[in-house]
């Protein structure tokens, strides 16, 4: 027979995946690197700021071109379209002279 010895370990946590994806932008990822970071550094624009600037502007642009990707298009509702297809037929079944120029009279 086998010797089992009684010893104690610890429990691993087993946490469920979680397949929610909550933003569009976190099932691939584009990430902003400014144009400047591969070039040596230059200690006079370290100094006047223009790193910052320049980050300031690529990252505006970054900004604005990514928005304007993933912003859904806006389709303005036709509300008058709708109530037109929406009239009853009966007014243009009906040959009565004194309807159809009350009819008339309300479309002008």
């Amino acid at each position: 027979m086998l010797d089992l010895k009684n010893e104690w370990e610890r429990s691993q946590l087993l946490r469920p995946k979680d397949n929610i994806i909550s933003h569009v932008h976190l099932k691939n990822p584009r990430i902003f690197r400014p144009s400047y970071e591969d070039d040596p550094v230059i200690m006079n624009w370290l100094l006047g700021m223009e790193y910052g600037r320049i980050w300031t502007k690529e990252r505006n642009d970054f900004v604005k071109d990514r928005v304007k990707k993933t912003k859904p298009k806006f389709i303005e509702n036709d509300y008058w379209n709708w109530i037109e297809k929406r009239k009853p037929k009966v007014y243009r079944q009906c040959k009565a002279e004194g309807v159809k120029n009350v009819i008339n009279k309300g479309k002008r």
